[in-house]
């Protein structure tokens, strides 16, 4: 997994009730060999909140993407919530025309015991196994809600 985007959440910014949110939107071509598959994860301290393949595309395809990240203190500096949510947002044709893309999606909801009175790293990671694969991230919103 190579990683798109890090944010270094600040010791105690969490406290005991408040949340943060996390939106990446990216994009993802082939453009060339066998068709792949894109997968997402993400992290929080040590803990994996997500993992999973959002789509299989062959060469000349491309698509938009979507990471949503909710992680909150549940009323504890050592106890968050995560909700964390993968879309595939588009899907473009090799003749440049997008069309609406697929509901491909992934969903996670977890309870994480990280200490937030600590600096910890949110992160969102790509992977895919092809030279002719390109993954960036167009945007980052990161929140405190």
């Amino acid at each position: 997994y190579q990683p798109l985007y890090t944010y270094t959440v600040p010791a105690n910014m969490l406290g005991t009730d408040r949340m943060l949110r996390l939106t990446l939107n990216g994009s993802f071509a082939v453009y060339g060999g066998t068709a792949q598959t894109l997968s997402l994860r993400t992290t929080y301290g040590g803990t994996y909140l997500a993992s999973g393949t959002v789509a299989t595309f062959s060469s000349g395809q491309s698509s938009g993407f979507k990471v949503e990240v909710l992680l909150c203190a549940a009323n504890d500096t050592g106890l968050q919530t995560a909700h964390t949510r993968f879309t595939r947002t588009a899907t473009q044709a090799p003749s440049g025309l997008i069309s609406a893309g697929t509901a491909d999606s992934v969903t996670s909801n977890i309870y994480v015991a990280e200490d937030a009175t600590q600096a910890l790293v949110l992160g969102v990671y790509a992977a895919h196994s092809n030279f002719f694969f390109m993954t960036r991230s167009h945007f980052v919103v990161a929140e405190l809600v």
